[in-house]
């Protein structure tokens, strides 16, 4: 998994970095500048005009170093904005080979500066002025400057963090830089995820100045899945195997009312890599794919779960290696105590996926499961606790209670009881009927298939890389719907479609 550092943690990494590479603040500047420069220019089909922003501090300097590194293919013009003498030492130093170079410089306040911003047209706008140390409060001189560069017909770059987002929290100031592409040194910051974030980066191209993994690990406070994470969690299949090797799933769902929430979940199961899949439900959706074994389990009349049921259902649930519960169950007070009883009794070391009407379990629960993994979305989060309402209170929720929370939003959480990752794939096509059923059922084949493949992890940790590959991997075939059908007509059943071609792009060997 990638690491996501807040700006304070990125500024302690930095400095890590330069003791234990025994390099200095210079040149780190230099990599970085060099790593960014190299992704502006293969964004660039031709030589063009550019305008670099720069400010008086480190991204500043990052922006002068670009400025003359891109001078060699580009035709370059910095404004500056700010007091020479104030600059730090590192922007100083590059903004006087800048001169030495003979590029068009000016400072922001001068006449030419004025009429250059007016007037004469740019191909791209690269904004460094402030950087990760940013907040959304923006006062003068640079919020004039924004205003004046908003009208410019060009291609907009931020170097690390728009100027005027908030890249501890996201919040952006309306005149906010509006980036088209934003280059991350290093890795993700938190704010780029949050909030405003992702509208006003644009494109995030993470670029690597030098910093060793290992560093940025000791320093990130979040986490996101990437396709790395994947391809541990799905070890190769050997040649001599069978369906048996590759996980038994059971999924409890379904009732008269939904019994495509049950198909749904399922169907997408079964592509995620499972090697059987066993429905156990009170009727079935004519959907339901040919390779999903059935198995009837309630009234005829009633169509719903009740507690005759629950000792087959418990059986079932015993013989597979993880547990979906509550697609579509429906809020008969009988089939929600036939969950409770199921949660008590399913054997302990058996993960368990609790989704949508299997939540109204919990708080009849008498103790809490350790390897449970619970998906609300935020009204179904209200509901089993009303007094929690921010990110921190979610992450405290998840330590005291011991379960994995899957926090449906934007972006989506995923909760530990050491770790928070966010899920920064995906598209609001995605916010459509039965979408939930097919994250639910990618989960529990991701537990069937992989938990066991995470190697020298605790119990909690391979929860936790399960269910961030899970929603990666539905992310991931959100996307490839989207692109396929459009956000506004793309359904549930086009993101089951999607799982297969996004899956095998992620185990290609060698596409981390």
């Amino acid at each position: 998994m990638k690491a996501i550092l807040s700006p304070s943690g990125m500024k302690q990494a930095d400095l890590a970095a330069m003791q234990i590479l025994d390099i200095s603040s210079w040149q780190l500047m230099e990599l970085a500048a060099r790593a960014a420069s190299d992704v502006v220019v293969k964004l660039l089909s031709r030589p063009s005009r550019i305008l670099v922003l720069c400010g008086m501090g480190n991204n500043g300097g990052d922006g002068f170093a670009m400025a003359r590194m891109l001078a060699a293919i580009h035709r370059v013009t910095i404004v500056w904005l700010g007091d020479w003498d104030s600059m730090s030492a590192e922007t100083r130093d590059n903004a006087e080979r800048c001169r030495a170079m003979s590029l068009a410089m000016y400072a922001a306040h001068s006449t030419e500066a004025q009429a250059l911003l007016h007037g004469q047209p740019f191909d791209v706008i690269l904004d460094a002025l402030i950087g990760i140390g940013g907040s959304h409060v923006l006062r003068e001189p640079v919020m004039h400057l924004l205003e004046q560069q908003q009208s410019m017909k060009a291609l907009r770059i931020a170097v690390d963090m728009p100027t005027g987002l908030n890249g501890q929290s996201g919040e952006a100031h309306p005149g906010c830089f509006q980036a088209d592409h934003t280059i991350s040194m290093a890795c993700r910051k938190t704010g780029m995820c949050l909030d405003a974030g992702p509208r006003v980066c644009g494109t995030v191209h993470v670029v690597d100045i030098g910093i060793p993994c290992s560093i940025l690990e000791r320093y990130a406070e979040f986490w996101t899945a990437d396709n790395a994470l994947m391809q541990r969690l799905f070890t190769p299949r050997e040649r001599n195997s069978s369906k048996f090797d590759y996980g038994r799933l059971c999924i409890v769902a379904g009732s008269r009312n939904m019994p495509g929430a049950a198909a749904l979940c399922a169907n997408a199961a079964i592509q995620s890599g499972v090697g059987i899949v066993d429905l156990c439900a009170p009727v079935f959706h004519a959907a339901v794919a040919p390779e999903i074994l059935q198995t009837h389990c309630g009234q005829h009349e009633l169509e719903y779960f009740t507690e005759q049921e629950q000792e087959e259902l418990l059986e079932h649930c015993t013989k597979a290696d993880a547990v979906v519960l509550g697609c579509g169950g429906g809020s008969a007070e009988a089939t929600t105590r036939v969950y409770a009883y199921l949660l008590e009794n399913i054997p302990e070391t058996t993960p368990v996926v609790v989704d949508a009407d299997a939540l109204r379990a919990i708080p009849l629960l008498r103790r809490d499961r350790r390897l449970c993994i619970i998906t609300p979305h935020a009204g179904e989060f209200r509901h089993l606790a009303p007094e929690v309402s921010t990110l921190e209170q979610r992450r405290e929720f998840a330590e005291h209670r011991g379960y994995t929370l899957v926090y449906k939003a934007q972006p989506v959480e995923i909760h530990s009881t050491k770790r928070c990752a966010w899920n920064l794939n995906g598209n609001p096509g995605m916010a459509t009927a039965g979408s939930g059923d097919v994250l639910a059922g990618v989960m529990g084949a991701m537990l069937a298939r992989c938990w066991k493949n995470v190697e020298g992890a605790t119990l909690e940790e391979r929860l936790f890389s399960c269910s961030s590959g899970a929603v990666y991997l539905h992310a991931a075939a959100g996307d490839w719907a989207a692109s396929h059908y459009g956000q506004e007509s793309m359904t549930a059943s086009h993101e089951i479609e999607g799982l297969a071609p996004s899956l095998m792009a992620m185990l290609e060997r060698g596409n981390r």
